[in-house]
């Protein structure tokens, strides 16, 4: 016969037990995802980030051209996907922003004539209006 207490003291040992059975793969998993939010965030940008070139890859149609000789010229294929994504990436950071005293020039579809207001999106402050003719 054994006592409330004894009982409670072998369920511990058991649910210790099951902890330390529970595996490597299971507390690595447990590393990577419950216990440190910093790592989860991380993998969730090159997650995004390797999604999102497997998807310029696809869109580029002269790219997917070059996949239909793949295992005849491996290289055409890797260095027209690797500079397409280049390309995106460096251009998704580098956007529209100067330094210095510059004059840019925009081509936009035709506006109705009157005036429009603008805001620099860097500097919210710096406003202007554009008086279209």
């Amino acid at each position: 016969m054994t006592t409330p207490q004894q009982e409670s003291t072998d369920a511990a040992a058991e649910g210790g037990a099951a902890q330390r059975g529970a595996g490597w793969g299971r507390r690595l998993l447990d590393i990577y995802t419950v216990e440190n939010t910093p790592v989860v965030t991380l993998l969730a940008i090159v997650f995004a980030l390797a999604v999102g070139a497997i998807l310029i890859v696809l869109s580029d149609s002269s790219t997917m051209a070059k996949a239909g000789y793949f295992f005849s010229a491996p290289s055409d294929f890797l260095s027209s996907a690797w500079g397409d994504i280049s390309n995106a990436y460096t251009n998704l950071f580098k956007g529209a922003i100067f330094n210095g005293v510059e004059t840019r020039t925009y081509d936009v579809p035709a506006l109705d004539a009157g005036q429009y207001a603008f805001v620099c999106t860097v500097h919210p402050t710096m406003v202007g209006t554009l008086n279209a003719q």
